[in-house]
């Protein structure tokens, strides 16, 4: 079987698989030492990105305000995240905004 045609003949198993169709299965190829029978492929979900995104502006609104409570409390003083603080509630925000949970209220 070519590649070509296992990648189309693939994507309606990775789509109930991943519970979505908005996916691309790409990089066909044979495996080595396997007489040809046994394939490889990678598939990418459209859109997963963001999740990460979102977990990354989630993490580090709560690393900021740790290390503000930290400062505060004078068990590690550093003045600059008292400005830094200012950005906890747009990541929070656009966290939810990257998961659809909420629209961009500005």
């Amino acid at each position: 079987m070519e590649p070509d045609e296992l990648s189309t003949r693939l994507k309606p198993f990775c789509e109930t698989k991943y519970g979505t169709s908005d996916l691309e299965v790409f990089d066909v190829h044979k495996m080595p030492g396997h007489a040809g029978f046994a394939y490889g492929f990678s598939v990418q979900i459209r859109g997963a990105t963001e999740w990460f995104r979102a977990l990354a502006a989630y993490k580090f609104a709560i690393i900021t305000g740790f290390n503000l409570s930290l400062h505060r409390r004078g068990k590690r003083v550093d003045p600059s995240w008292e400005q830094t603080k200012l950005s906890m509630t747009p990541l929070i925000d656009r966290a939810l905004e990257l998961l659809g949970t909420r629209e961009r209220e500005r």
